[in-house]
């Protein structure tokens, strides 16, 4: 191991059956999984998306289909909160001003 004190190497736990392990438990394992099945071959960074979002905002304010229209930007709303936030803050001014 080349940086054991790293503050960012993960601690090794010992689980109950003395195995050892990283702490990761079987549904944030399961969470991961499934978030690995749904990868697209090409996503959004935050600053794709940032650009993309006043129009993606009013197409959902129209309820037009964004799954179809701009699939990468809902998949990016789903994982990212940041960029999540941004959008709801968003919408929410825009049912505001209609």
């Amino acid at each position: 191991m080349p940086f054991p004190d790293h503050p960012r190497r993960k601690a090794k736990v010992r689980h109950e059956s003395g195995q050892r392990g990283t702490g990761l438990s079987s549904a944030g394992a399961a969470r991961i999984l499934r978030g690995l099945a749904i990868t697209f071959e090409e996503e959004y960074d935050c600053a794709q998306v940032e650009r993309l979002m006043a129009e993606y905002t009013e197409m959902v304010s129209r309820g037009d289909d964004t799954a179809s229209l701009l699939p990468l930007v809902k998949y990016h709303l789903q994982l990212c909160l940041d960029c999540r936030e941004e959008y709801e803050a968003l919408l929410r001014a825009l049912e505001i001003t209609i």
